[in-house]
Formats: structure tokens, C-alpha cells, sequence
């Protein structure tokens, strides 16, 4: 396993995602809210291209909503990143903890 001095550097933006998903479940919409509040410009694009690599490095999980209740996602359609709800993984946690710590 590797320590917290060997995670990998994430930009800034990977960061700002980890952390908008640190106390909660999260969606696209509510990420773009929680970036405007921190006077951060990402485009939505940006948003979307960050998320895919992020899941895609399992620091997040992905959820759709079915009736009243989320599902996990095991397979991500990255098509349908407007209806999903994200979650840091215990990786992403790690990934985002070891990045503050280094600020």
C-alpha cells in the first residue's frame, strides 16, 4: 500500500471536486454551485472530463437516482454525468486528504 507521501499529484480542479464531495453526496449541478461559491471558473466541460478521470481512478463512485433511492453505478455511462449523484471513494478520501495536506 502506499503511503500518503506517495499518492499522486492531482490538479487543482481533481482537488476542488474531491472536496465539494467530502461531506456528501453530491451531483453535477451541486458541483458546479459549490465551484461559483468558491469563486472557482471550471466550465461544465471541464467538470465532466475531470469526473470521468476521477472515477476512472476510483477516487469516485458513482449513484443514479431509481424512485426514491440511489443506486450505485458499477459501469458509469459517462453520457449520463448530468444524472448521476458522485461519492469519494476511501481512495478519493486519501487522495484528497494527502493533497490538502501538501497545500
Amino acid at each position: 500500500m502506499r503511503t500518503l507521501k506517495e499518492r499522486e499529484e492531482i490538479s487543482e480542479l481533481a482537488y476542488e471536486i474531491l472536496d465539494c464531495l467530502a461531506d456528501d453526496h453530491e451531483n453535477l449541478e451541486q458541483i458546479e454551485k459549490i465551484m461559483a461559491d468558491k469563486d472557482l471558473c471550471y466550465s461544465e466541460a471541464e467538470l465532466r472530463e475531470e469526473l470521468k478521470r476521477l472515477i476512472g481512478a476510483s477516487y469516485v463512485r458513482c449513484y443514479e437516482p431509481v424512485g426514491y433511492k440511489l443506486q450505485r453505478v458499477s459501469q458509469p455511462d459517462f453520457r449520463k454525468l448530468s444524472r448521476y449523484w458522485f461519492e469519494l471513494t476511501p481512495k478519493g478520501e486519501l487522495q484528497r486528504s494527502a493533497s490538502r495536506s501538501r497545500s
